[in-house]
């Protein structure tokens, strides 16, 4: 967790200086995790060292990207439409909802409901040449000393963590609610309304805290207080890059051009967004500057050992929302125009500081409960996914054709819908699955195939329909999105 919110801290604060498009919020994202557990899990098979085999992919990411703005490649973005982006935002969204229920789990696991926690009986564990005895339904996890020790599962604790993963989830699902409800003013439901998260998890941590107390044993987020606090696993901030053999050295080449797509497309897919003309932006946006600021955080923190950062979808819809200014005369039943957005880089930069002042904070973020994270992001992933097109469009499928009463619906026949939709089920579908198997280091080859996939379906549709269901956004703060 340090490590994570230090080099997002610095590779915000990096971005809201230097880059072209300043209101872009950083972090880890969904691909990305996915990518480097796929790596890992390599190394693990190969017995190559992680942290210095990621060195190098980060080094070669560097040097890629950088060949790419020097050829002025984000011209490619062009070919990035609407049927890509779609199902690059849906595998985002359901890789947020797939961890948390995925972590939640895990809880189950360690700690799972049992009828009867006093008749347990042993079971033996073998490492090396000594012998562990643990509770029946226990586990064997490894202290911080690097002895090895029994883990005795609690009482509730997994109930506990379902009551607060789902709690949190619902809570803030309700703040989304009251924001078109009848209750308070406008200004004052809005403000209540963005600050809902923060509002649930402080509701949820005194809960546990004055309600629950000590009865129960709950999980909660584990942070080293400090800024520059390495891992315990860690004596030196900088990994030693030539401490791998030379012939791995060339093959990390390989995964640094599936990871240079993946970055190509969370950065350029999201300036793309953020760049409508809908939103009326002054400024406009900087794709290779970006690129190039994004290539040389990764190769720097790869030298770190820190997690690689990219522009995050969710996190900077949310941000741009936030500074976009709608038009307060309407008809009645019609939307509020975009009048203007207000570009600027101090919001990002004092969001990105205030993240890294936190770590000196720990004692505030350590009384968290895990579960209550897990539902912040279970509510990410299916407040993002109710926003884009292909899940309604999905919902059209069972819906009898007199509730079809969306735009593209009037100039496209609905078997045409059906068809297309179905399409792009399939491959995110497939997608899903490569995610799921040992092959998933190799996904982002698959991602890049959507486009010419997009291409070959102008045999099958004319040009009025691909427009009609492949045209941008009207725009991207929709209130249907994200809150």
């Amino acid at each position: 967790v340090s490590e994570m919110l230090a080099a997002t801290a610095i590779c915000g604060v990096i971005y809201a200086i230097f880059a072209g498009q300043p209101l872009l919020i950083m972090g880890a994202t969904g691909p990305i995790l996915v990518f480097d557990e796929a790596l890992y899990d390599f190394c693990q098979t190969y017995q190559v060292n992680f942290l210095n085999m990621r060195v190098w992919v980060g080094l070669w990411v560097l040097l890629i990207l950088l060949v790419v703005v020097l050829c002025e490649g984000s011209f490619l973005v062009r070919y990035l439409t609407r049927f890509t982006e779609e199902i690059f935002a849906c595998l985002i969204s359901m890789i947020f909802i797939y961890e948390a229920i995925k972590n939640l789990l895990k809880i189950y696991s360690s700690d799972p409901v049992l009828s009867n926690y006093c008749n347990l009986t042993w079971t033996n564990y073998v490492q090396g040449s000594v012998n562990y005895s643990c509770w029946q339904n226990s586990t064997l996890v490894i202290a911080n000393n690097q002895t090895l020790r029994c883990s005795e599962p609690h009482p509730n604790t997994a109930l506990l963590s379902t009551i607060f993963f789902l709690g949190t989830c619902c809570t803030i699902y309700g703040w989304r609610v009251f924001r078109n409800s009848k209750f308070l003013g406008t200004w004052a439901r809005h403000m209540v309304c963005d600050l809902g998260i923060m509002i649930t998890i402080i509701i949820m941590v005194l809960i546990d805290i004055y309600a629950v107390g000590n009865t129960v044993y709950i999980k909660r987020l584990d942070v080293r207080h400090g800024f520059l606090t390495l891992s315990p696993n860690r004596n030196s901030w900088l990994i030693n890059p030539f401490d791998i053999s030379v012939g791995w050295i060339f093959a990390a080449f390989v995964p640094a051009i599936l990871v240079s797509i993946l970055l190509f497309m969370e950065i350029e897919v999201t300036e793309l967004l953020m760049s409508k003309k809908a939103l009326k932006m002054r400024k406009g946006s900087g794709f290779h500057l970006d690129l190039m600021l994004n290539g040389l955080c990764v190769g720097i923190f790869s030298l770190l050992g820190l997690p690689w950062m990219c522009a995050a979808t969710v996190r900077s819809a949310s941000h741009l929302k936030s500074l976009t200014v709608y038009s307060k005369c309407y008809a009645p039943g019609e939307k509020p125009k975009v009048v203007h957005v207000k570009e600027q880089r101090l919001t990002a930069l004092m969001v990105h500081i205030l993240m890294g002042v936190s770590l000196y904070f720990t004692q505030a973020i350590e009384v968290i409960p895990y579960a209550v994270i897990l539902g912040v992001l279970l509510y990410m992933g299916i407040a993002s996914i109710t926003g884009i097109q292909l899940f309604k469009r999905f919902k059209l499928l069972f819906m009898p054709l007199k509730h079809h009463n969306e735009i593209y619906v009037r100039n496209v026949p609905t078997r045409k819908i059906y068809s297309y939709t179905i399409v792009q089920i399939f491959f995110l579908t497939l997608l899903w699955i490569v995610k799921l198997t040992p092959a998933a280091i190799g996904f982002p080859i698959l991602v890049l195939f959507l486009i010419p996939i997009r291409f070959a379906l102008g045999r099958f549709y004319t040009a009025s329909e691909l427009e009609s269901l492949d045209n941008e956004e009207e725009t991207l703060t929709n209130e249907n999105e994200i809150d």
